[in-house]
């Protein structure tokens, strides 16, 4: 998955006048991690709803899309830290996504569908096309240091 994503940020960075600019390929890669552990949160809390009904075998389904997003979250942290600091950020993150995601739906799991309207097309999305995703977040990110 790493040699996949590196390939596809060179493709988009090397069309670009940032071919070279660390920078620019750190924020890429931030940008999705951060994705990664907005999709890691929301899953575990659909894993969590689906416990609370009983639903053990799509709870198990949301609990290991929640575990490979983490994982793909901290391989895009590796890009622009080290392998300790890239988990150490990437927990932080994925708790205070928790924490945020809980508070919009009151701690309260039967209102889940205020995140699933949220969440749910895009998080399913990444995890199936994860290098469509990386595009996009390429695309915005030359985008912008284009513009400015």
């Amino acid at each position: 998955m790493k040699i996949l994503w590196q390939a596809v940020l060179l493709i988009l960075i090397s069309t670009s006048a940032y071919a070279e600019n660390d920078v620019i390929k750190n924020e890429i890669f931030d940008n999705i991690s951060h994705e990664f552990v907005e999709c890691a949160s929301y899953f575990s809390i659909v894993s969590q709803a689906m416990r609370n009904v009983s639903d053990q075998t799509v709870a198990e389904k949301y609990k290991q899309a929640s575990d490979t997003a983490i994982k793909y979250a901290v391989i895009a942290a590796e890009e622009s830290r080290a392998t300790e600091m890239a988990q150490k950020v990437t927990l932080a993150r994925f708790e205070l996504g928790l924490k945020s995601m809980l508070k919009e739906i009151d701690n309260e799991v039967s209102n889940i569908s205020i995140l699933s309207n949220k969440y749910a097309f895009r998080c399913k999305g990444a995890m199936e096309n994860p290098d469509a995703m990386m595009k996009e977040w390429g695309n915005k990110i030359i985008d912008k240091h284009d513009k400015s």
